[in-house]
């Protein structure tokens, strides 16, 4: 834990912290359909004095989380997007206060905030979630100075109809102290900060592991999916293999669609307790 981990561009990282995947199969068929997801968000701020949390002049500070998969994930990959391109009616957008994140933790030094959101989301060939703060509002008579936002983060969650499997994290290699911040690629070496520049600044390495933040459930609690069925619909219309909620009857049998595969497991559903809950409709 160090002043990187809470964020030293603009305002606070965004961390997703866990990612828990409930899928929901066709009876007599086992197709997965759909997911019911529970997804951890956290941030980190300083203590006793903070940077952002209770602050007033950051109050209007928010948390956009943005659903994408196949050629628009691929934009918001590659730079051609990014999330200031996602305002808050576009499918597959959330945006959250900066007080829908709670104290989690206290640590020497540090506090730990979190919130978790539920949602649903039907099965995809591939997925992936982005988020980042934001201030939005702003008006200094550009478009590029009103785009007032915070490092982006990102995790894979479907990958070709599957879970991703694979994650990992950064270190700095003269101390072998873990890295939580942003991080750009700059002739084939990763470096801190999201955009190289004349500054001095460290070199990371990269160690791939397995992916402990995404979690899937063989079986469903039914006062969980109670309590998170939303009717949230993604990208319907972007991707042929994209199965509507609309097409989905009272009794989960299917109408009409196309529908991608998945693996489930026997890992028991993901602790996601203690934090607040956000409801998305």
């Amino acid at each position: 834990m160090n002043d990187a981990t809470v964020g030293m561009e603009n305002l606070p990282n965004v961390f997703i912290d866990k990612i828990g995947l409930y899928p929901m199969k066709q009876p007599g068929t086992g197709y997965i359909f759909r997911y019911r997801v529970e997804m951890k968000l956290c941030m980190y701020d300083h203590s006793p004095k903070r940077a952002w949390y209770d602050r007033e002049e950051l109050s209007s500070m928010e948390v956009k989380i943005v659903l994408r998969g196949g050629e628009t994930a691929k934009a918001l990959n590659n730079g051609t997007d990014s999330l200031y391109d996602y305002g808050p009616n576009t499918p597959g957008t959330i945006i959250l206060g900066r007080d829908s994140f709670s104290i989690e933790e206290e640590m020497i030094g540090y506090t730990k905030f979190s919130t978790t959101i539920k949602l649903n989301i039907p099965s995809v060939s591939d997925l992936n979630v982005y988020a980042a703060c934001f201030i939005s509002g702003l008006d200094f008579g550009s478009d590029l100075f009103n785009k007032f936002y915070g490092p982006m983060t990102a995790e894979k969650i479907l990958i070709g109809g599957i879970v991703n499997n694979q994650s990992g994290y950064f270190y700095y290699p003269d101390t072998n102290e873990e890295y939580g911040g942003p991080v750009h690629k700059h002739q084939k070496t990763y470096m801190e900060g999201s955009e190289h520049s004349e500054r001095s600044h460290a070199t990371l390495r990269y160690v791939a592991e397995e992916n402990y933040k995404i979690v899937e459930a063989s079986d469903v609690d039914a006062g969980m999916l109670a309590e998170a069925d939303i009717g949230f619909e993604l990208l319907a219309d972007e991707q042929p293999d994209v199965l509507s909620l609309d097409d989905i009857n009272d009794d989960n049998t299917i109408t009409s669609g196309d529908m991608a595969g998945g693996n489930t497991s026997s890992t028991p559903s993901p602790e996601l307790g203690g934090t607040n809950i956000v409801e998305v409709y």
